[in-house]
């Protein structure tokens, strides 16, 4: 890859309500200022254009949907056909390609719940801009395939700190079957205290992907677990098509998640230093 490739602005697509086109008009002229590649339907769409083919258009050359979360959004058509879209897209790519953003609060569509989403609101606005500026420049520097093992699973333990983990290595002379303890705390809706464990794994593969064998070892570590109630298998590759459907019907599908490798390069570009750390330079490519 070129330094010309690599250094590539993504172009970014911003899906919105009808109600919400001056936060958009912001987020799209700020975003422009700062040298990203920006799809505004007001600027971009030519009178007399087929509006719906020139959005799918542009939404299929997009390298990211920023989809703008209000009260009008998400009851909008126009915004549920574009997240499907964007979704689907995931799917067949094994990318991140959504990214969620909140004007005011709202229902978060339940598709989206278990993501991340950049804050928007009020005063917020300036900071999440950057924040997304930032991680758009972070990405290309992420390189998985210039670490080694033992380095992919020391920024594995140092982005679970990040998300608020407590970890805890597993040394190499006792067999844990699994790479960390990690242990999360939140509380409940009525406030009490609720502890999470989970097993974790880190894969960092070339060619290879996670496998049937791979979950089925995650799978048999959770059951024969007194403590842990969650897996986690966290790799720089993607899971087979086979693997999927063996999770799916494991009975263990609510309890491992697995970060395949675009999600953990978007979660590993919100934390400059981490990018700064395992990827040198990379925060100012």
């Amino acid at each position: 890859m070129n330094d010309v490739e690599t250094k590539r602005s993504p172009r970014i697509f911003l899906s919105y309500a009808s109600a919400d086109k001056d936060s958009a008009r912001i987020i799209a002229n700020a975003l422009k200022e700062r040298g990203v590649s920006t799809w505004f339907d007001e600027s971009e769409i030519m009178w007399g254009a087929d509006l719906a083919k020139s959005v799918e258009t542009a939404a299929r050359s997009s390298d990211y949907i920023l989809l703008l979360l209000s009260p009008a959004a998400v009851i909008s058509q126009w915004v549920h056909a574009e997240m499907s879209f964007a979704l689907s897209r995931e799917l067949q790519e094994r990318a991140i390609r959504l990214i969620p953003v909140l004007l005011a609060d709202c229902e978060i569509p339940l598709l989206l719940r278990d993501r991340q989403y950049l804050d928007m609101r009020g005063n917020n606005r300036e900071i999440g801009i950057r924040r997304l500026v930032d991680q758009l420049s972070a990405v290309p520097a992420i390189r998985f395939a210039e670490m080694t093992p033992q380095t992919f699973e020391r920024l594995v333990g140092d982005l679970l700190v990040e998300l608020g983990f407590t970890v805890e290595a597993h040394t190499s002379d006792r067999d844990f079957g699994s790479d960390f303890t990690a242990v999360f705390k939140s509380k409940d809706p009525f406030g009490a205290e609720k502890i999470e464990t989970w097993l974790v794994e880190a894969k960092l593969y070339s060619n290879s992907r996670v496998s049937i064998p791979v979950l089925r070892q995650t799978v048999r570590m959770l059951a024969d677990s007194r403590e842990a109630a969650m897996g986690l298998i966290v790799t720089s590759g993607n899971t087979t098509s086979e693997g999927r459907k063996y999770l799916e019907g494991s009975g263990y599908a609510s309890r491992i998640r697995v970060i395949e490798g675009p999600e953990l390069t978007n979660l590993i570009a919100r934390y400059p230093h981490l990018v700064e750390r395992y990827f040198p330079g990379g925060s100012r490519a």
